[in-house]
């Protein structure tokens, strides 16, 4: 059995090379965990030096100095008016306010734990309301429900904004969200990120570039503007520039409320204070809400509040002016050293971490019983009009012109796999290079090599799960902002990959199959149909996977699952036949065996012969070559038969025929899912419709994620809270 083997696999013998086969896997494993060593040592040791150079001129150290205060956030700009960043304007009042907001949890070991107990605020327009605490306060929890995004849990309590509860409309319409992690399209500049962002918000309008430019100026990122944003493989803006950036993308909507999870994180004290001013100025000049959440400000961010909200285990521990912080705390007896921070103080006496338990509970319970409650203002309803935001055409067409600048720029998307492309399958081409002789003993060649070519393009759409991933979280925090809606960012997105999808095949099989391999040039149009389907085909699915999963990781293993599941079914490792139910249905839903079918027939199929063997009747013995037999498929009206140096040569084993049918069946007698039977029109239709699901999936999850949100549940029934020796009747 060995020996009959070896006839199609060389490398299998009778003879026993088990110790051979271990010492050489032992070699190879040794050499590449040497390599490893070495790299990991010299990678951890590997550090720049400082050389000793003249100083500079002093003219060149005054020019360095004006540089550096040029780029410096700090540094004073002109703030003529605040409004010149906001592309509407809030003229009528408005209030924000939350009552008895709780949020709990299921857990297994504690049964129902609760994140947030009754927090209540009001904070109106032109006013800043900071939550502060320590860390696991419950900081980002809040801001989470007050966002519709506290997923995990159960919120319950009120959110309204003037006297309306908070739904995904009002949202959507009224409110911008700064997070804490910033999405921004990393290959755009700083000037494109903000001049896409208006277009979508108010359209393209002449008067744009002036309002970009105030905005610029306004957040200190002048000196960037044209820099690319940049992520974890090319270099762009600082994290502090990117934090920035995101304020100004929120600010050109022109909120009824902003809320900002950690706005200043990332800056450094200078700019985080006069980031804060800014805030401030803006709040007040232009009728806003804000909500942010700090995690340790300085002395001087914390002179920007206007309110604090001071968060403990959850609870609230202070309420109030800014100004009063220092007074409150000394009437529980918490005098403040002096010369130390209000902001530090004070979170300081209610960490549990550091200081004893009982005093955090002892200032929670006084101020549980100090607080009366909110009482709501009556505010004015809000206007059933009060933004004029850009209709889908308008937003695909920014959509069109911002992808397809990141189409062109960014290389994970397409241009870098068009170049793998090429070079993967010219590396598989020189390996198969014999193989573009047309002879018996290379059909079987031929034929892996398209099985390769199938394969290869189609496992490095593996990077559009981590690309598409980053893009969902980006259109997501658009959606969350009312910049977007995320249809217009799929049709876009669709249109424009469509195009690619068949330069993507061109590059896959011009270079090595037609200029290399001396595949059949007048089939070449089906080659690239079939292949442009199939890479779709693969790109929907990682599409699917990239935005099931917030990990991207997670995406990339299911990626490769159904990869090697496309690979396993195609009908060229097992005949379906000996595939038990239900994995036989993998054979009929996966793409991989109809576009191999489709490419091996466009090749095989025209009108080259192939040398090495006869052709001969099987019925009139005398045109049989000295052969013994000879070989004619069913329903064709000639056989064929091969001799090596007076040897016949096996049917199917290196002999497969003259004609392009005779090769067919005989490939087929082997791989049953090959014929000479024409099949390329049923092959691209189950593609399409293959693809078209999976692309259907990924439309419906992306679309349901970006607008899901969740709710605050007003229960309506009164229960009786107990903290430490504080009753408090809740409704």
């Amino acid at each position: 059995m060995l020996e009959t083997l070896n006839f199609s696999f060389q490398s299998l013998s009778s003879k026993d090379t088990l110790l051979e086969d271990y010492g050489a896997l032992l070699l190879l494993g040794f050499f590449f965990k040497i390599c490893y060593f070495i790299m990991f040592v010299v990678k951890i040791r590997k550090v720049t030096s400082v050389k000793d150079s003249p100083p500079l001129p002093r003219d060149n150290m005054m020019i360095a100095v004006a540089e550096s205060k040029e780029d410096s956030y700090a540094s004073k700009v002109p703030r003529s008016t605040l409004m010149k960043t906001s592309s509407i304007k809030r003229t009528q009042p408005s209030c924000l306010t939350f009552e008895d907001i709780s949020f709990t949890v299921k857990t297994k070991k504690e049964g129902t734990k609760t994140i947030l107990r009754d927090l209540s605020a009001s904070v109106k327009s032109g006013g800043v309301l900071a939550i502060l605490g320590p860390s696991g306060a419950g900081k980002t929890t809040l801001m989470n429900v007050l966002t519709l995004q506290s997923f995990g849990g159960k919120a319950t309590g009120k959110v309204e904004l003037n006297n309306k509860p908070m739904s995904l409309k009002i949202f959507l319409e009224h409110c911008a969200v700064v997070t804490q992690q910033d999405f921004h399209w990393s290959f755009l500049t700083c000037r494109e990120v903000l001049s896409y962002a208006l277009d979508l918000y108010v359209g393209k309008l002449s008067q744009n570039a002036v309002q970009i430019d105030n905005i610029l100026e306004q957040l200190g990122l002048t000196s960037c503007a044209d820099t690319k944003v940049g992520n974890q493989f090319i270099r762009g803006l600082s994290g502090g520039q990117k934090r920035r950036l995101s304020i100004g993308v929120s600010l050109l909507k022109g909120p009824t409320v902003m809320f900002m999870d950690e706005p200043t994180s990332g800056l450094d004290a200078a700019a985080a204070a006069s980031i804060m001013t800014s805030i401030k100025d803006l709040s007040a000049s232009a009728n806003v809400v804000t909500i942010c959440t700090i995690h340790q400000p300085s002395a001087a961010v914390f002179a920007g509040f206007d309110q604090v909200m001071l968060l403990s285990q959850g609870r609230c521990a202070y309420k109030g002016l800014a100004s009063n912080v220092e007074d409150h705390f000394a009437r529980l007896g918490y005098e403040m050293p002096a010369g130390s921070s209000a902001a530090e103080y004070m979170l300081e006496v209610v960490n549990a971490d550091f200081v004893d338990q009982q005093q955090v509970d002892s200032i929670l319970d006084q101020w549980a019983e100090f607080e009366q409650g909110v009482t709501k203002e009556k505010m004015p309803e809000l206007s059933t009009v009060t933004t004029t935001r850009t209709g889908f055409c308008s937003q695909f067409v920014t959509m069109m012109r911002r992808h397809w600048t990141l189409t062109l720029r960014d290389p994970t998307l397409y241009t870098g796999r068009a170049v793998l492309n090429i070079v993967a399958m010219v590396f598989f081409s020189l390996v198969y290079i014999d193989a573009r002789a047309r002879t018996q003993n290379q059909i079987i060649y031929r034929f892996f090599i398209i099985v390769w070519h199938t394969n290869i393009p189609a496992n490095l759409a593996l990077a559009v799960t981590y690309s598409q991933n980053e893009e969902y979280f980006a259109i997501k925090k658009e959606t969350l902002n009312g910049m977007v809606s995320p249809m217009a960012y799929l049709v876009a997105k669709t249109v424009i990959e469509m195009p690619m999808m068949f330069v993507l095949a061109f590059t896959s099989v011009s270079v090595s199959m037609y200029g290399m391999l001396d595949f059949d040039a007048s089939n070449m149009f089906n080659m690239i149909i079939a292949m442009a389907i199939l890479l779709w085909n693969f790109d929907c699915f990682a599409q699917l996977f990239a935005v099931q999963f917030s990990n991207p990781l997670l995406g990339m293993l299911q990626f490769m699952q159904m990869y090697f599941a496309c690979f396993l079914f195609s009908e060229f490792f097992v005949p379906e036949d000996l595939v038990i139910w239900p994995f036989k249905a993998f054979i009929y839903v996966l793409p991989l065996k109809y576009a191999t079918r489709a490419m091996i027939y466009t090749e095989f199929s025209g009108s080259a012969t192939y040398s090495g063997a006869m052709l001969c009747q099987k019925n009139d013995t005398t045109t049989w070559n000295n052969a013994t037999s000879c070989m004619q498929w069913p329903g064709q009206s000639q056989g064929f038969n091969c001799m090596n140096n007076g040897v016949e040569v096996d049917f199917g084993r290196g002999c497969f025929g003259v004609e392009s049918d005779q090769v067919l069946e005989s490939i087929g007698s082997n791989y049953r899912a090959i014929s000479s039977k024409n099949t390329l029109a049923t092959d691209f239709g189950i593609m399409l419709a293959i693809g078209a699901v999976f692309k259907l999936f990924f439309f419906v999850t992306f679309y349901t994620k970006c607008l899901k949100v969740t709710s605050v549940k007003d229960n309506g029934s009164t229960e009786v809270v107990k903290y430490g020796n504080v009753e408090k009747r809740l409704k």
